[in-house]
């Protein structure tokens, strides 16, 4: 082979492992995320009358935060099969979330009457820094004097 071959070849090797490289650092960006070590309420809007809890040990992947003060988060599931019919978003910047938030001691007066928390939900809700050891002593003396 010709020197001008070699170092063409040579040039194309080098461009293809620096292309490589750059793809590989410019994706290798870190990923933020908080593991729930308690129930968070979810509220997809105030009309709705059920509990929906965010269970304990569930990965929040940080999204990114906004100058109001709000913080969006992912959280990935998985569906066993693939029933959901789903459909082109016309506009990528309008999403809907939903608010997620700590369990504070009337809505655990609720999650006591109307949803099944487990021990270990409700450990993990007492543990957490959402309520004062006065308001729990209320929650309690409340859901006590008033249980069927």
């Amino acid at each position: 082979m010709k020197p001008v071959a070699w170092f063409s070849l040579g040039a194309a090797a080098g461009a293809l492992m620096l292309a490589a490289a750059c793809f590989f650092w410019s994706a290798a960006k870190p990923v933020h995320v908080y593991v729930l070590d308690a129930p968070m309420l979810l509220a997809a809007d105030s009309r709705d009358k059920n509990l929906h809890l965010l269970p304990k040990g569930t990965t929040l992947y940080y999204d990114q935060g906004f100058p109001e003060g709000v913080e969006r988060y992912r959280v990935y599931v998985n569906l066993d099969h693939n029933i959901l019919k789903l459909k082109q978003l016309d506009d990528p910047t309008r999403i809907t979330p939903i608010r997620a938030q700590a369990i504070e001691a009337h809505e655990l007066k609720r999650a006591l009457r109307d949803y099944p928390l487990t021990k270990t939900e409700l450990q993990a809700i007492l543990k957490s820094d959402a309520m004062t050891r006065a308001e729990i002593k209320a929650v309690f003396d409340d859901f006590l004097h008033n249980s069927p």
